[in-house]
């Protein structure tokens, strides 16, 4: 419920916002951020893609789009935190360190 909240507080503000002071930065620090933030987030397929579609026109690149759009979707905080309850801690861990590292390297080819 908040990550829906914080979401809908950032689309909100991003159409003010102009992204291209800090689109200067380093490639690799931009996409940390994104899979960073992205991954506190949890929303819904449905509910990122008017924020990513804000964000794009705002100047951010596609690879950090799809970096960000996927990190809220595959790899959120509140996602860990329900499937603690099913499945061992280590495996999860497991799988969000590669989803994260394939989330990079796609981010990368893209940007």
């Amino acid at each position: 419920m908040i990550g829906v909240a914080l979401s809908s507080a950032i689309s909100y503000y991003a159409t003010t916002i102009d992204l291209s002071g800090i689109l200067h930065l380093n490639k690799l620090v931009l996409l940390l951020a994104a899979l960073g933030i992205g991954s506190l987030l949890h929303t819904e397929t449905i509910a990122v893609i008017p924020l990513v579609q804000t964000m794009l026109a705002n100047g951010m690149s596609t690879g950090i789009a799809v970096a960000f759009m996927t990190a809220t979707v595959a790899v959120s905080f509140p996602l860990y935190i329900m499937l603690t309850k099913v499945v061992n801690g280590k495996s999860i861990l497991k799988y969000f360190g590669i989803v994260l590292i394939l989330l990079l390297v796609v981010g990368l080819i893209i940007f």
